[in-house]
């Protein structure tokens, strides 16, 4: 039996929400919100954990500091260290154990909020 999660599943909605920005840089140009990204953003009602690595060029702090501030349920969390956009990508022990830790506690949040037992294997 799966465990589902609304704050876990991003759905379609937030999937093309995705492929959009990725494309065109513009989370506003999602279809359904006429250009205005604070809209956008405001409409992800998932349970969010954003986390930019702390020297990443490509999404840099201070741009998910205000994108985070626009969504009602998310958190920003930043990965320490020098790594930069390959921070989690494997390569880094602290990085790996950073995300993972972070993982699990929305993990832990939702099975808690659900009342839901789960046991989270280590790899």
């Amino acid at each position: 039996m799966a465990l589902r999660c609304e704050w876990l599943i991003l759905g379609q909605i937030q999937h093309e929400l995705s492929i959009v920005v990725l494309q065109n840089g513009d989370v506003g140009a999602t279809p359904g919100y006429g250009g205005d990204h604070v809209k956008a953003l405001a409409s992800i009602k998932a349970k969010t954990l954003v986390m930019p690595a702390e020297r990443d060029l490509y999404f840099p702090v201070a741009d998910e500091e205000y994108e985070v501030s626009k969504m009602p349920n998310a958190e920003l969390r930043v990965i320490p260290g020098v790594w930069g956009h390959f921070a989690g990508g494997g390569g880094n022990p602290e990085d790996t154990a950073f995300i993972d830790n972070a993982v699990k506690q929305l993990l832990s949040a939702c099975v808690r909020d659900r009342g839901v037992s789960v046991t989270l294997l280590q790899p």
